[in-house]
């Protein structure tokens, strides 16, 4: 059984490499107009619905 304070596990994780994935560049300027839509245009198109709904739903409550 393993404790949190066993000296091996720490000497197992420092050794341990990680592989970095680059990204593919001409993929990622083929489709670069559609991530910024999907990052930028769908939480601000979100937020209009929000706002106009909240004022629908508030013109109705307090009419």
């Amino acid at each position: 059984m393993e404790t949190i304070l066993d000296d091996s596990g720490l000497i197992q994780l420092r050794n341990k490499t990680i592989q970095i994935n680059l990204l593919d560049k001409q993929r990622a300027f083929a489709e670069k107009s559609y991530w910024q839509f999907i990052n930028i245009g769908i939480p601000l198109v979100l937020l209009a619905l929000f706002g106009f709904g909240f004022t629908y739903w508030r013109k109705k409550k307090y009419q």
